[in-house]
């Protein structure tokens, strides 16, 4: 049986659209699930207060907040 080009077309349009379809659907849910994960496990630097740096250890990108944190108590 001879396929007519359109009835080939329209099947390889429908095979690229069933793909994107599945590769926006695996980002969605690699999105959603990674979403979840910070909000019900939030990184640990992400749950202490920004002045728990400066009482610490210096960490190099904590000085500079505890600077400003120290100038504001100050001023």
């Amino acid at each position: 049986m001879r396929h007519h080009e359109s009835y080939v077309a329209e099947a390889k349009a429908r095979r690229r659209r069933r793909i994107t379809v599945g590769i926006v659907g695996a980002v969605m849910l690699a999105t959603v699930a990674l979403t979840a994960l910070l909000v019900l496990n939030p990184p640990t630097l992400a749950r202490a207060p920004l002045s728990a740096a400066c009482v610490g250890e210096p960490v190099p990108s904590a000085a500079v907040s505890c600077e400003r944190a120290n100038a504001r108590r100050a001023g």
